[in-house]
């Protein structure tokens, strides 16, 4: 048997030491001047000047564990930070076999071992690995990935005080890994937060202007009815009846404004429900094919079992036909819109990976540049000049947000424009109160 680097020093000695790195470690936290990525460098260059290891990594089961990926690999001596490299469980049986059977798994490379024979040609070897102690990290109860410590050098065996040391920093690690989750989680929040505040405060500004716009709307009937009058009157006078009819236009466009602010103000416009939203683009097609008009064609791509979210199903129709509506426009010569409905899982690793209802809406259009994307959401920005308000696309993003959704959009100049509407799930397509 090879001895550890440490046993020149008794198994007391040992524990006091590693007990006090731990209570170093334990005061270590993940705050929002202190990204995660910075506190594990600090944890790992201690971990590894303890154990005196060259390399410390976390990895995290993938697959139902039937991979594990590596999330963070650090070796002291080195200042890259490496992650992504994956073990498959049909590769290195033996070990995946102890990895969530045991509080630590700890071997030596040496003849005979199972796990040492799998790893030892395409893992030991070319890396200078002739130890490995792995230590679980846990959350909720459940194994869902390892702390591994890395020997580089002559062969060494494991004391019990650093098998008892590693398994606590497995529990620090998966300490600081929940602290970042819950960081992501409470900032995700206050964004929502913030968005929520803005659009209510731009519902109270549409509420505003919806009384302003009643009583602008009366006087422009009243103007409307005057100007028919004279146009009436003098109808032998051609400069007149020229002058009445342009005067008529201003005022239906005054009047078609006075209406959008009017349901932009409206309080019984936002009642939600848990609706299916395959329903309500079935009800809509015809909706949505009349409003893009006899030269763009409008088709519909629903996929199967598309769960039920929790929106007014008429803002969701709103939303839809603002958004075909503003491709209509981009389309001037004509072409395709699609509407698509599907279900979408999104996310940068499986553990905080979210399944979204998915509603797109796709044109053939002129397409966006950058700035009219970063743009295009606010209220009252338009690119249609005298024909647009700047009100439809804000209506969208008030609708989605408010059902705590979000929008993605994709275009480019000349390629079209994809707006996906991400709607959460409140419940299966067939769900059935028992």
């Amino acid at each position: 048997m090879r001895d550890s680097p440490q046993t020149a020093h008794s198994e007391s000695e040992l524990r006091d030491r590693y007990q006090a790195i731990t209570l170093r470690l334990a005061q270590e936290r993940v705050t929002e001047g202190r990204a995660l990525r910075d506190v594990l460098q600090k944890v790992t260059e201690t971990v590894a000047d303890a154990l005196q290891v060259q390399r410390v990594s976390v990895w995290f089961f993938l697959d139902e564990r039937r991979s594990i990926r590596c999330d963070y690999l650090h070796q002291p001596d080195r200042s890259d930070i490496y992650e992504g490299a994956i073990l498959h469980a049909s590769d290195f049986p033996e070990y995946f076999k102890v990895l969530t059977s045991r509080r630590v798994v700890r071997f030596v490379d040496r003849a005979g071992d199972p796990m040492s024979e799998e790893l030892r040609h395409s893992y030991l070897g070319p890396l200078g690995i002739t130890a490995m102690l792995d230590a679980p990290v846990y959350q909720g109860g459940e194994v869902v990935g390892i702390v591994c410590h890395e020997y580089l050098g002559r062969p060494r065996e494991w004391t019990d005080p650093e098998c008892e040391f590693g398994a606590s920093v497995g529990d620090i690690v998966a300490r600081l890994y929940a602290e970042a989750a819950q960081l992501r989680s409470e900032n995700q929040l206050k964004v929502q937060e913030a968005r929520v505040a803005e659009l209510q405060q731009l519902a109270e500004l549409g509420r505003f202007a919806s009384g302003v716009a009643h009583d602008v709307n009366n006087v422009l009937g009243a103007v409307f009815a005057y100007v028919e009058l004279l146009t009436a009157a003098a109808a032998d006078n051609t400069d007149v009846t020229k002058f009445g009819a342009d005067l008529s236009a201003i005022v239906a466009r005054g009047r078609d404004l006075t209406q959008t602010l009017l349901t932009l103000g409206r309080e019984t416009s936002n009642r939600p429900g848990v609706i299916s939203p395959a329903d309500v683009l079935r009800t809509s097609l015809a909706l949505l094919r009349g409003a893009a008009g006899p030269q763009v064609q409008v088709q519909t791509s629903v996929a199967a079992n598309v769960s039920r979210v929790l929106i007014d199903p008429l803002q969701l129709e709103r939303a839809v036909l603002n958004l075909v509506v503003n491709a209509r426009d981009a389309m001037p010569l004509g072409g395709v819109i699609t509407v698509e409905l599907r279900e979408e899982t999104i996310g940068l690793t499986s553990e905080h990976a979210s399944t979204f209802v998915v509603l797109e809406v796709i044109d053939t259009g002129t397409g966006m540049d950058r700035e009219t994307r970063d743009h295009m959401f606010e209220t009252y920005f338009t690119t249609k000049q005298t024909k647009g308000r700047g009100l439809g696309l804000s209506i969208v993003n008030q609708v989605v947000t408010l059902a705590g959704g979000f929008i993605q959009v994709d275009s480019a100049p000349g390629q079209g424009t994809h707006v996906r509407l991400y709607l959460p799930r409140i419940a299966a397509d067939d769900y059935v109160v028992s």
